[in-house]
């Protein structure tokens, strides 16, 4: 609500937009939420940090490129992990929010994930659509389910043995 509200272009990815297109639900077995978010828009989250506290999360870390690519710098965010530390949010425990910070290259978008380079075309982060979840609009890459088709294949199926290192955004699994 708080990004939406900021018009943050975050965008759901990963296991956390693929149990909702898929199941209508986060998946059981996953343990974060996960979203994207253009390395422009660092700033305009940073802004939040104090409401987003307010709501029961803080900024866990942030964590940097280690390697440079044609998209990035050694030394630029790779990743903004934010924690629950409010334990009447989800219950006891924290919940873990992933903000993967994507680069625009050319006609596509870069990130780094486990020390690879992921690419994937533009459009799908340029423009944006809303599923319903838990009674609000959350915002879904482009096309997102081609773009869950370049993920991970055969979405459709579940498959609890799938590991990110089979994501087909993996470009190069050289951190040079």
């Amino acid at each position: 609500d708080i990004f939406n509200r900021a018009d943050i272009p975050y965008t759901l990815d990963a296991g956390t937009l693929l149990g909702i297109v898929r199941d209508g639900d986060l998946i059981p077995w996953d343990n974060d939420i996960d979203l994207m978010l253009p390395v422009d828009s660092i700033d305009k989250l940073r802004r939040l940090y104090a409401e987003i506290f307010r709501h029961g999360w803080k900024v866990s870390r942030t964590y940097r490129m280690e390697f440079a690519s044609e998209a990035w710098q050694a030394g630029d965010p790779r990743v903004i992990k934010l924690r629950s530390w409010n334990p009447w949010l989800f219950g006891p425990g924290s919940t873990l929010l992933d903000i993967t910070i994507i680069y625009r290259h050319g006609d596509a978008y870069w990130w780094e994930m486990a020390k690879k380079t992921c690419q994937v075309e533009a459009l799908h982060f340029d423009d944006h659509a809303y599923l319903e979840y838990g009674g609000r609009q959350v915002r879904v890459p482009y096309r997102y389910q081609e773009y869950l088709t370049r993920l991970y294949g055969d979405w459709q199926t579940p498959d609890r043995a799938f590991h990110h290192n089979q994501f087909g955004t993996i470009v190069d699994g050289k951190s040079d």
